[in-house]
């Protein structure tokens, strides 16, 4: 039953009279004592209505709470009880309907563009309908979360100030599920058409959808899902429009200009979002997550401590991907600068 601090006394040593006790602890927080220190400042004296409900409470709105001491990096600003879950179900999160109408809005368009080009055989597509259909809806998608995530981190105060770790921003979210979307139609269709079928592609769709669940299904680390999901993506729409060049050779001769534009403005920002920008966020990141792995007084939120560890495993592994595809593009750059036409026909894929 909840307390009634107003029933409950104690004795003074000075008189001996009852009087009203203070709680000296918040009435939500955990017998384990867990992380009690980070929230202190946190308490109430009010007591709170009791919950009787096995699943915690799912609270999305931003709260003073949320705040973080700090406008970059690590913050010791908590939620409440550490024990609290805030995050998405697996219904929840694949039943949201941002991600449902994004997914079939891209399978939609796709199939669309498929059937046409394959129907008209005066087309350059024609040949190769599958990889054209591919290539739209991908870069309408990144087209969106490029922009959003950058104007949220560079112009949005409020962001900055949430915390790093466990903070809640609805930007932040909308990212999320529209990654979720890209990630579950780019997958399944990299593996379906076999120009796309490489493995560095396909670990990377599989890692970054896996990273997506985890960040809803915990509500973790929206903080760096705006620039990891959003900000690094503003080189993909120049990717977008070098693949389809280099994949048919007939867009490349009609536009020589664009073409050519196109490369070296990728080349410049995949340097700045994706190198420059990407060590000094990834720097902040691992020090929060080797803080949740290995203190034992973080505040949790009943996420496994295998989480944080998988995180780091895969941010990892796609920091050697980021540094693989620059040492490609550099070679790329070389070759262009130079005219060696036969390395550039034979150059890799860049990410």
């Amino acid at each position: 039953p909840p307390i009634n601090s107003s029933s409950v006394h104690r004795r003074t040593h000075s008189t001996g009279a009852a009087g009203p006790r203070q709680l000296p602890w918040h009435p939500r927080e955990p017998a384990t004592r867990r992380a009690s220190w980070l929230h202190s400042r946190y308490r109430r004296a009010t007591p709170q209505p009791s919950c009787n409900s096995s699943r915690h409470r799912r609270d999305t709105r931003i709260k003073k709470t949320d705040r973080a001491t700090m406008p970059f990096g690590k913050s010791k600003a908590p939620i409440v009880d550490p024990d609290e879950w805030y995050g998405k179900s697996l219904g929840e999160t694949f039943g949201n309907r941002h991600f449902q109408l994004q997914l079939v809005a891209m399978m939609g368009l796709h199939a669309a563009l498929y059937y046409y080009f394959k129907g008209n055989p005066k087309s350059a597509f024609h040949a190769n309908p599958n990889k054209m259909g591919h290539y739209v809806p991908f870069l309408i998608a990144f087209q969106f979360m490029a922009v959003y995530g950058t104007y949220i981190w560079l112009t949005d105060t409020d962001f900055h100030s949430i915390d790093a770790t466990w903070g809640y921003h609805p930007g932040a979210e909308t990212i999320l599920f529209s990654m979720l979307a890209i990630q579950s139609y780019d997958t399944p269709i990299s593996l379906c058409i076999p120009e796309l079928r490489q493995i560095t592609f396909v670990l990377h769709h599989a890692v970054v959808l896996s990273l997506s669940i985890l960040s809803l299904r915990y509500r973790a680390f929206y903080y760096y899902a705006v620039y990891f999901l959003g900000v690094i993506e503003l080189s993909s729409p120049f990717l977008a429009v070098v693949d389809a060049a280099r994949d048919y050779p007939k867009i490349a001769d009609k536009y020589p200009i664009t073409n050519e534009i196109c490369r070296v403005m990728f080349a410049i920002v995949f340097y700045i979002v994706r190198i420059f920008g990407w060590f000094p966020v990834s720097y902040c990141f691992w020090r929060d997550a080797l803080y949740l792995l290995f203190n034992s007084d973080a505040a949790m939120h009943q996420m496994p401590k295998w989480v944080p560890a998988f995180w780091l495993f895969t941010h990892g592994f796609l920091t050697c991907l980021q540094v693989w595809w620059g040492y490609l593009i550099l070679k790329a750059v070389y070759a262009m600068a130079t005219g060696d036409e036969e390395a550039r026909k034979n150059e890799a894929k860049n990410a």
